[in-house]
């Protein structure tokens, strides 16, 4: 299943970013002072900043409080860059004094001014503490049965929040060449002693590196890993090599300055 991640890229190179750019944790702790609900590295379109210091309105309370950017992630591809709307109701003690105006009105004006520079997520989430979740969720729920932009508000708590935006880093890479294919193509050539045959299956995988060091960095440094390690052991058996196979394992780490 593909799951959201943060990108701050999608922010950073909106026109807005120079007039009002802010962290997600910054803007929350504006108004929950000292609470650090999110993760720091979250950059954001501060919202009501713009507001107030660009538009110059004397009550920044028309957008949503904060836009950051989002991608999907799939296997190991990071797809479709957009902006997310983002609505802080965390100090709220109950869903009663919600209005479906209010609401509408911030998400509509808030596209309004971010234009169509990015593309932006058909979802908007607006984030409540854990107690009122459920409530908040009802209304919503009542409320987008009658239309309008309130069918695409989705309700988070905070602790749900880093379950629906995560980090590039929480999903460890998938290789493409799994390390114990590339060992069982190599050790067939070893098990024989069947050196230069050996060799050109190590240029082989050092050749297929290289194609993706720029393409696919960490596909890149996994083959290297896994080459190097058998390449190292190799070295380390001090096996009795004739003056061929010496010569091209010299021409091997000098063409692939990796394996040294």
């Amino acid at each position: 299943m593909a799951a959201w991640i943060s990108d701050n890229a999608v922010v950073e190179q909106h026109s807005l970013y120079r007039s009002c750019c802010s962290t997600l944790n910054e803007v929350s702790n504006r108004d929950y002072p000292n609470s650090n609900y999110f993760n720091p590295g979250i950059k954001c379109l501060d919202m009501d900043t713009y507001e107030s210091d660009i538009l110059r309105k004397s009550q920044a309370d028309h957008t949503v409080d904060a836009v950051i950017g989002i991608s999907t992630y799939e296997n190991n591809r990071v797809l479709n860059p957009r902006l997310l709307l983002i609505e802080l109701r965390i100090g709220y003690k109950s869903a009663s004094n919600l209005s479906k105006t209010e609401m509408e009105k911030k998400v509509t004006y808030t596209k309004s001014l971010l234009g169509g520079e990015k593309t932006i997520e058909k979802e908007i989430l607006f984030i409540f503490n854990k107690k009122v979740v459920s409530q908040a969720e009802r209304w919503f729920y009542r409320q987008s049965r009658t239309g309008g932009e309130i069918k695409n508000c989705k309700v988070c708590s905070v602790s749900d929040f880093s379950n629906i935006i995560k980090s590039r880093s929480d999903f460890p890479y998938d290789p493409i060449h799994k390390a114990e294919d590339i060992k069982n193509s190599v050790q067939q050539y070893k098990e024989k002693s069947e050196w230069i045959d050996f060799i050109k299956q190590i240029k082989h995988w050092c050749e297929k590196a290289e194609k993706y060091r720029y393409t696919n960095p960490s596909e890149f440094a996994h083959i290297v890993l896994v080459i190097k390690s058998i390449w190292n052991e190799f070295l380390q058996q001090k096996h009795a090599l004739n003056d061929d196979e010496i010569l091209e394992s010299g021409i091997l780490e000098e063409d692939f300055k990796f394996l040294k």
